[in-house]
């Protein structure tokens, strides 16, 4: 009936208005969410500025070390490039010089004597780095040797490095026991229970000893201090 279908497109109409009314508030809704997200990041972005600014107010060293200088104070302006500290790992190394003639006697983890002046005692260490590059006047390398963690080690200090690179026999007398007269160079060889002077060719010297290079054969007893007897004096040959 006609009065039926008037009454059913009614309706029709209602529900379609209904219909935008919702759609467009979805759509509000959606907006306002929209701009609170966009608000919660901004505000994250302005949370992590400000920790970012925070941060260059705290310097952190990067592991355990003593401070050795300070090039700023208290209130200074602390511009980019400039340093402000300088940081010494409590971790060392000896930088020595090698002889290229040497080098190739020498390898990374080879075991090296290190004596440090300051400290009076003997070190060893590993060989950790090894220079590729030589100096073009000395024509020497670079040698790095890691120094173990011991108190009163500092940077700057003065060492010397001592690298094995083989092994020989040598003749060595006590260094006491070398007597000269002059330029010459003797022994007091013990021979049938008296002191005879007998001229030596010495070398290098290894702590309390000197190496004989010619004038005394092995297992010849000598006398361990030349200061206390002369040429011809009896002494007891004890071993």
């Amino acid at each position: 009936a006609r009065q039926d279908y008037d009454q059913a497109l009614s309706r029709l109409r209602v529900a379609t208005a209904e219909a935008a009314r919702a759609r467009q508030a979805l759509a509000a809704q959606l907006a306002r969410r929209q701009q609170a997200q966009a608000r919660i990041e901004q505000a994250r972005a302005e949370v992590e500025g400000a920790a970012v600014v925070t941060g260059h107010a705290r310097i952190v060293a990067p592991g355990p070390g003593i401070v050795a200088a300070r090039t700023v104070e208290v209130g200074n302006l602390a511009a980019p490039g400039t340093p402000l500290l300088t940081l010494d790992e409590e971790r060392y190394r000896l930088e020595a010089t090698v002889h290229e003639s040497d080098l190739p006697r020498l390898r990374l983890g080879q075991r090296a004597a290190v004596t440090i002046d300051a400290l009076g005692r003997p070190l060893e260490g590993p060989i950790v780095e090894i220079v590729p590059a030589a100096d073009p006047l000395s024509r020497t390398f670079t040698v790095k040797v890691e120094l173990p963690p011991v108190p009163g080690l500092r940077s700057g200090l003065y060492g010397r490095a001592a690298f094995g690179v083989g092994t020989r026999q040598a003749l060595l007398v006590p260094r006491a026991a070398l007597a000269r007269q002059g330029q010459l160079e003797g022994v007091y060889v013990a021979d049938a229970g008296v002191a005879r002077l007998r001229l030596v060719r010495a070398g290098k010297g290894h702590d309390d000893r000197v190496e004989i290079l010619s004038g005394l054969a092995p297992g010849e007893r000598v006398v361990v201090d030349a200061s206390r007897v002369v040429d011809g004096q009896p002494v007891d040959a004890a071993r």
